[in-house]
């Protein structure tokens, strides 16, 4: 699959996963929805960060910056995730928290898509973007065994 494909693939994913967190109301489903949530970012911050941005940084004028700050929303989102983790779907500020989240991730998503994605996908080619695609599927199937 197509790197860039992929990669918005998992965005639609979590951001149906967000919707749906908001819509639970049963604890042990808003909790279920909430783990799927974390592993689905933290996997797909690792799969684009070992794959996707190192080739992405070289592809184009002006990607090493691009690449820059989606690497620094990165560190915010799994910075959020680590406090998630550390907190249970009933504590107080838990929903505010996934708010922040699905905020950053949107914007983030937002900037990928609109700047990142069509700068690099047309430098790299279908062929290289197809070879980063399977090295991460390869690495997000062994951290997600049902993806």
């Amino acid at each position: 699959m197509n790197a860039v494909t992929m990669l918005e693939s998992d965005h639609r994913t979590v951001e149906t996963l967000f919707t749906q967190f908001r819509s639970e109301t049963g604890l042990l489903r808003r909790r279920a929805v909430a783990e799927r949530i974390l592993a689905e970012l933290t996997v797909h911050a690792d799969i684009e960060e070992a794959h996707f941005y190192p080739a992405a940084a070289t592809a184009t004028p002006g990607a090493p910056e691009l690449v820059a700050e989606s690497e620094r929303e990165h560190a915010e989102v799994k910075r959020v995730i680590a406090e998630l983790q550390r907190m249970h779907p009933e504590d107080a500020g838990y929903a505010s928290t996934m708010e922040h989240l699905e905020q950053l991730v949107r914007h983030h998503v937002e900037e990928e898509e609109g700047e990142l994605f069509p700068r690099v996908g047309e430098a790299l080619g279908s062929a290289k973007l197809e070879d980063i695609g399977r090295a991460m599927d390869e690495m997000k199937k062994a951290a997600l065994p049902r993806a």
